[in-house]
């Protein structure tokens, strides 16, 4: 199982993005779900009829797949991993979406802006393994409690901001929902894991921010990978408790793609097959050279089968545990032999938010922003956001990237 790349599938649809159908939006039935957030939503936003935007989600990326209900509009979010939907969630007709092609949407309105914070990953192993994956480029670091992450990581760059913390709690609605999301996926029976919600407020004078730090944890094969994420809503005062609302109801009535569940499977099992043919033969080459190396040892030494039924017996227990470790360890040493190149070249993998081409950029930092130029820079402050306070509204997108 190649972790990374499990938590850069599963964390945009932890963040905001999760769902289970592809199902075409249909009218408002009356004991239909969606209806009764429809009418929520059109309630605040003064909205008491079907939005008829003809051209939404026809003129760019920026709003794929958008169709209009009563105060809301379906968008369909994109894996950027597969290229196949990933989910289909309903968001306030007025929010404007962008970046849904990359799986890290974002949403601005007057007064509002919804930002991804993309996920930190990290590992925690013992034994030889742990010198090998550091090399390799991997952050090691115990696992921290979702409370622990907001103390040491979150709070000081939101304090430098000058926010400060007015409430803090778990939403085990939000965890429940998204265990239930990542549990459709292929994950190996040896692997146990762990997805926690916790929702922070915090106050700067007349505004207010919300954090929903996303935190999942891995369990399996001697090693702990964990991560954290997050979506930040800033709002002023008078509108925050609607559009934080508003963002939470769209995520508990998110629908996952069924695509991505098969593009998922399909991935990790055609890797585990691979690797099987691989350690088979490895294992008949082997067999094939022990043979030949006992029809020698009877020839020149008939007395010695006994030994050498002992010594076949170990020889094919090592080989079933090499197997094993083979299995367990090939799709991570495919991750270690690009992040080598890359780490090689200071580089690493990346997509263009803006057309979703892959290329390289250079490695060293934890998020990176890119403008319609090409120009990017890199930054390791997750609450950064160059366009807040900005000359130019939303000049700049997140770029998505592989460790």
């Amino acid at each position: 199982m190649r972790y990374p790349a499990y938590f850069l599938l599963v964390a945009p649809l932890f963040l905001l993005a999760c769902g289970n159908s592809d199902q075409e939006p249909t009218a408002a039935q009356g004991d239909d779900p969606y209806n009764a957030l429809a009418a929520r939503v059109s309630a605040i936003t003064g909205k008491t009829g079907p939005v008829r935007d003809g051209q939404a989600g026809q003129d760019s990326t920026e709003e794929i797949m958008a169709t209009s209900t009563e105060g809301l509009r379906d968008y369909t979010v994109y894996s950027a991993t597969y290229k196949v939907p990933m989910s289909h969630i309903q968001l306030p007709a007025h929010w404007k979406v962008s970046g849904l092609e990359t799986g890290y949407w974002s949403a601005t309105a007057p007064g509002l802006r919804v930002t991804p914070v993309k996920p930190v990953n990290f590992k925690n192993v013992t034994g030889p393994m742990r010198e090998m994956l550091i090399n390799a480029g991997e952050r090691m670091r115990a696992p921290l409690s979702p409370e622990q992450v907001v103390q040491q990581d979150i709070a000081p760059r939101m304090q430098a901001e000058g926010y400060e913390l007015v409430d803090q709690k778990r939403r085990p609605d939000l965890s429940r929902k998204a265990m239930a999301e990542a549990a459709k996926f292929y994950v190996p029976q040896q692997i146990h894991f762990d997805m926690q919600t916790l929702q922070t407020v915090w106050r700067k004078g007349d505004q207010r921010r919300a954090f929903f730090l996303n935190w999942m944890q891995m369990d399996g094969n001697a090693m702990t990978t964990w991560n954290y994420s997050g979506t930040i809503l800033d709002a002023p005062a008078s509108s925050f408790e609607t559009e934080l609302n508003s963002l939470v109801q769209a995520e508990l009535t998110a629908r996952m793609a069924p695509e991505v569940i098969t593009a998922q499977r399909r991935d990790v099992q055609m890797k585990e097959q691979q690797a099987q043919v691989q350690a088979q033969q490895q294992q008949l080459q082997g067999q094939q050279s022990w043979a030949a190396h006992n029809q020698r040892m009877q020839q020149r030494w008939s007395a010695f089968n006994a030994t050498q039924a002992a010594h076949n017996d170990m020889v094919n227990s090592v080989n079933n545990s090499i197997m094993g470790t083979y299995n367990s360890t090939s799709a991570s040493m495919d991750r270690m032999q690009n992040a080598t190149i890359n780490g090689i070249r200071g580089e690493q993998d990346a997509y263009n938010p803006y057309t979703g081409q892959t290329g390289k950029i250079e490695s060293g930092y934890n998020n990176y922003w890119m403008n319609s130029d090409g120009q990017y820079f890199g930054t390791n402050d997750v609450m950064h956001d160059p366009n807040v306070n900005g000359d130019w509204t939303d000049q700049w997108r997140q770029v998505p990237t592989e460790p």
